[in-house]
């Protein structure tokens, strides 16, 4: 329900849901409570309250420190990543992805529906650096993984990696048909 919600951008009523999620899960806490307070992360960088974002990231990464890497790690990872990013820390924010997710320099190894978040993350990550080969390869490998654009919100993740790139490399016109294209696709799939 709180991812949802911050995909709407109903950020009062997300973070009212999380905070119930995260006190009850500190109660029992288990591996899916580190996805509600990864989700926090989530709303902190939403709100640019990026300090408060990083700790949750960091908290969750922590919750999943003894799991094996797969989606619920991976995941972690990106919640950490994202404001790591914001904050100018695109190096580590690149590692604790690669880390979490069990991935190498070449291929994420997580479930398909965390392959293109991950990899569009990785892109941001080395324009960050001013590595645009780099963010360009990650792109590609973002727009690989949708399946020819069957997943349109995995779609819409992979164009906006491929917009960016665009944009680093001062094509502003492509990356705007490009993020134009991803966010009506988007919206018409309801993502």
């Amino acid at each position: 329900l709180a991812w949802s919600l911050l995909r709407l951008g109903r950020l009062d009523e997300a973070e009212e849901t999380l905070s119930a999620a995260v006190e009850a899960g500190r109660l029992a806490p288990n591996l899916f409570f580190s996805i509600a307070v990864g989700l926090s992360s989530v709303l902190g960088t939403y709100r640019g309250e990026l300090d408060a974002a990083v700790r949750y990231g960091e908290e969750c990464v922590r919750l999943v420190s003894s799991s094996d890497a797969g989606l619920i790690p991976a995941m972690c990872g990106l919640y950490l990543a994202i404001p790591l990013i914001e904050r100018g820390d695109a190096e580590r924010a690149r590692d604790v992805v690669l880390r979490l997710s069990g991935a190498t320099d070449d291929l994420p190894a997580m479930a398909r529906s965390g392959d293109t978040p991950v990899r569009e993350l990785l892109a941001g990550a080395e324009l960050a650096l001013g590595r645009l080969d780099a963010a360009d390869d990650w792109a590609r490998r973002a727009e690989a993984a949708t399946h020819g654009g069957q997943l349109a919100v995995e779609a819409a993740f992979a164009r906006r990696a491929t917009a960016s790139v665009a944009l680093a490399r001062g094509d502003a016109p492509e990356a705007a048909v490009v993020a134009l294209a991803a966010a009506e696709r988007a919206a018409a799939a309801g993502g």
